[in-house]
């Protein structure tokens, strides 16, 4: 803003929040802006006459992104809980392991570990958290099919787990 040659200056809110540094000072900082539109307004008042000018701010700053809580899963799908933004849009991304998703459900997880990136994007500014999904998903167990026999005993043969440990039970 211009320095005042006569009168005094100084700043006011007409829409959003913010504090001013010094608000009698045409150069000043303003902190706690509103997230979207602030209209600061700097006036110059010279007994009863005023001149003043309207600047607006825009606030970009999205919604702080929380992805949820770290999760270990036997299976290799997942519904995610990450917070809803008011500001931006929730996306998801992958750190390291593999992933796909559609919304908040995550599918085709990697055995073991995966981090999953959490982002609010709103114009260009962003905020991301990161989460582990752990996913534990044995084997399928694959026995064939059904047999009658007329006998009392038989062969029974099951597929090897590639992950996990295979065990007969009754």
């Amino acid at each position: 803003a211009n320095a005042p040659y006569i009168g005094t200056g100084t700043w006011s809110i007409v829409n959003g929040s913010g504090i001013f540094n010094a608000s009698h000072s045409n150069t000043t900082s303003v902190r706690n802006l509103a997230q979207g539109n602030n209209n600061f307004k700097w006036s110059i008042t010279n007994g009863t006459c005023t001149s003043s000018s309207v600047v607006t701010i825009t606030n970009n700053r999205p919604t702080i992104a929380e992805a949820g809580y770290d999760a270990v899963t036997c299976e290799d799908t997942l519904v995610l809980n990450p917070n809803t933004p008011t500001f931006g849009t929730g996306e998801w991304s992958i750190l390291a392991g593999s992933a796909k998703f559609k919304g908040n459900i995550a599918y085709d997880l990697r055995r073991d570990d995966n981090y999953l990136i959490y982002s609010i994007r709103n114009a260009s500014c962003y905020s991301r958290d990161t989460m582990k999904v752990t996913s534990h998903k044995p084997t399928t167990a694959n026995l064939g099919a059904d047999q009658s026999i007329c006998r009392d005993s038989i062969l029974l043969t099951a597929n090897i787990p590639q992950t996990g440990t295979g065990i007969w039970s009754l």
